[in-house]
């Protein structure tokens, strides 16, 4: 009986100690969301502000159509990005992101390789959520036919963990367009297609042989996407690609769309 009693209270502190490693394990990971939540939220603070409609190159509030283009603006109102204060702070940063209908908005930074940013914020620090950055391979400047942007699949809805919500056709009908800024340019991206791909190098090109193979994944990304878009792309668009991960090893969850420039009165800190 004496026995019995042992091996019971030795399998008990066995189970308290894997309670407590655990309990620290998660409190771990929800200390380093909070931290990440933390940086990105101050960098959206400081780095942005709603441009001023002051002249007649800006919109007037209310307004669909940017300098008389016909972009429907759909109520958003565009920002100016502190892009000189945030290379202060990272040189690497090559844009900002901006998707409002999931409430999405991050800085674009770009590595010398594919890894730094995975488990690194934007401010370098250590972090599983990482950051939004551009492939290696691509030009800042958008001038590459596919423009690849990666981001983690947060549980918590960080990063690009609210991709996913265009898997459901209300979602994707309701908000076909983001904003992409880089220095001295505004893009209005207008979604084309998402779908799941094969995590493979041949599914991440940034450019083509020639502009029937370029037609050809037009006509490729448009058969595959999930939903049938308002939009579409021809062989003088540029694209541009979020990816992220789902739940198999084998498979990334991708939104693409083309690229509309915008043309808004720059400020001159930027020229």
């Amino acid at each position: 009986m004496k026995h019995k009693h042992i091996q019971e209270n030795l399998l008990l502190a066995i189970a308290g100690g894997i309670f407590i490693i655990s309990a620290l394990w998660l409190w771990r990971i929800w200390s380093g969301y909070r931290a990440g939540e933390e940086e990105y939220k101050q960098l959206q603070n400081h780095a942005l502000a709603v441009m001023e409609t002051e002249g007649s190159q800006s919109p007037l509030p209310g307004e669909e159509t940017w300098q008389g283009q016909d972009i429907d603006l759909g109520g958003y109102q565009l920002k100016e990005v502190d892009f000189e204060g945030l290379q202060a702070q990272n040189e690497e940063i090559t844009g900002w992101i901006e998707m409002p209908g999931l409430d999405l908005s991050y800085p674009v930074v770009q590595g010398k390789d594919n890894s730094y940013y995975l488990k690194r914020t934007f401010l370098r620090e250590s972090n599983n959520a990482g950051s939004i950055f551009m492939d290696m391979r691509n030009d800042p400047a958008l001038s590459n036919k596919n423009t690849i942007i990666y981001g983690h699949n947060m549980r918590n809805g960080s990063m690009f963990g609210k991709l996913k919500q265009y898997r459901e056709e209300t979602v994707f009908q309701e908000n076909q367009v983001f904003y992409y800024y880089i220095p001295g340019h505004v893009y209005q991206c207008q979604i084309i297609s998402c779908r799941t791909v094969k995590a493979r190098e041949e599914e991440y090109p940034t450019g083509f042989s020639d502009e029937k193979s370029f037609e050809k994944y037009i006509e490729k990304i448009e058969k595959e996407s999930w939903h049938k878009s308002s939009f579409t792309a021809g062989t003088g668009d540029r694209l541009i690609m979020l990816s992220t991960c789902t739940g198999s090893s084998t498979e990334r969850f991708v939104v693409q769309a083309r690229l509309v420039e915008i043309l808004p009165r720059i400020p001159s800190s930027l020229l």
